[in-house]
Parts: C-alpha cells; structure tokens; sequence
C-alpha cells in the first residue's frame, strides 16, 4: 500500500462524493469512503472494487469531532499514507431564521464547516510526512440557485475562509501542501 497514494473522501455514500471517489479510484488511488451510511458505503465498494479499484470505509458521522479525527489518524496509521482529503460531507436544515432550533444550527456548523478543520487538522501531520506532497483539500460547497427566502439561513456561508486566515495558504505551502477549494455557484442532482 506504501506506493499507492490514499485519499480519504467525506460523504462518499452519494452523489458528488460518491463520484469523486469513483474518480479517484479510477485513477488508481486507494480510497478511503466515509459517512454516516455503512450499508450506502457497501455499495460505493462493491462497484469501485468491481471496476478494478481499491476501497475501504469508515461509517462516522463528521459531525462528531472525535471519531473523524480517530478514523483520519487511523487510516493514516494502517495504510502508512495520506495524501488526498476530499472534505465533501454536507448538509442543510433549510427553514426560515426563527423557526431554526439552535441544535439544527448547530448541526450544519458541526458538519459543513467544523468537520473540515477537524479533518484538516487531524490529516496535515500524517500529509507532511509523506514523500508526495498531497493535495490537502477539495472543498465542495454547493448552494441551490433559486432557494433563497427571506429570512432563510445558510449557516456555514462564509465560513471556510479559515484555512487562508489562521496562517493557511503560508503555512501549508511551506510544507509543500497544496490547498483547493471548489465552490460550484449551483448543481442539481440527477
């Protein structure tokens, strides 16, 4: 496994995720799938590894911080690499602002902005130590054109500006890090 580059991918049981883990796989990486699903990320397996591709899994939910962070580590530990984070996990708890509970706020700030830092933060060690400088993070950010509502709230807006304000494009480029985040104005699922 030392040669073959690994990528870990978030909200890899479906749609956008579960096509860049195909991709990748396609392109002869290990892929690491995660989500909350076990029996979605079965599937997503069965059909990487029916096409000549290599695939394990982790069913965690991103939101909790501690068991992303251990599933990160622990795949870096066993597949002695890391070099791809596809930070894709996302959800929305769309309603209008006062009707919003704290715990959905929450959940959406935990999932769509905090698990990207988590996992960011718990791949740059096992990342810098690799021989090939990896590509640290492709961020998918999708938003629905037309949704919009008065009073409506998107809680992780704005948010991932994080890895270039706390000393990030700098910092990981003088590890020979590359960073790139997507952020697609509209996408329908088909």
């Amino acid at each position: 496994m030392a040669d073959k580059r690994v990528a870990i991918v978030t909200g890899a049981s479906k749609g956008i995720g579960r096509a860049i883990a195909e991709k990748l796989a396609a392109d002869g990486r290990h892929v690491v799938l995660l989500a909350r699903s076990e029996d979605l990320l079965v599937e997503v397996r069965r059909g990487i590894e029916e096409r000549g591709g290599e695939a394990s899994l982790a069913a965690v939910n991103v939101g909790d911080a501690e068991a992303l962070a251990g599933v990160i580590e622990a795949t870096a530990d066993e597949l002695g690499r890391l070099d791809i984070l596809v930070n894709n996990a996302g959800i929305t708890r769309d309603g209008l602002l006062l009707r919003m509970s704290n715990d959905d706020f929450d959940d959406v700030i935990n999932v769509n902005l905090r698990s990207a830092f988590i996992a960011c933060r718990a791949a740059a060690r096992p990342m810098m130590r690799g021989e090939v400088r990896p590509d640290c993070e492709y961020r998918l950010d999708l938003r629905h054109r037309g949704q919009r509502r008065p009073g409506e709230l998107r809680g992780e807006q704005g948010g991932l500006g994080w890895p270039d304000q706390v000393g990030g494009a700098r910092a990981w480029g003088a590890k020979g890090l590359r960073r790139m985040c997507w952020r697609p104005a509209s996408w329908k699922q088909t």
